[in-house]
């Protein structure tokens, strides 16, 4: 097992007038390189001009020196086609020797 990590997400609706209800935020990963503490964020409702932060922990699950990518994806309820999709870069985990 590799190190854990917190992703944190910052969303913004840049409507002037209206909000945004109704969404949800999921994720797009290698099962078996990444264990994600929450795989769905609800999203009730982005009243515009406010930046709303979201959570979840990430856990390496492996410890061979590799990184891989997770798509984070902004979705409306009952939809399955994401409005945007952010590709974070995940930092490589450290290799610790045992002696």
């Amino acid at each position: 097992m590799g190190p854990t990590f917190r992703m944190n997400i910052q969303l913004t609706n840049t409507s002037r007038t209206l909000p945004s209800i109704d969404w949800f935020i999921s994720f797009q990963y290698d099962e078996s390189m990444y264990k994600l503490q929450k795989c769905y964020l609800p999203v009730p409702i982005l009243i515009p001009g406010l930046t709303y932060n979201f959570e979840t922990k990430v856990l390496c699950l492996t410890d061979k020196g590799i990184s891989d990518k997770i798509k984070v994806m902004l979705l409306k309820h009952k939809s399955c086609i994401p409005v945007i999709t952010a590709v974070v870069s995940m930092p490589v985990s450290d290799v610790q020797e045992i002696a």
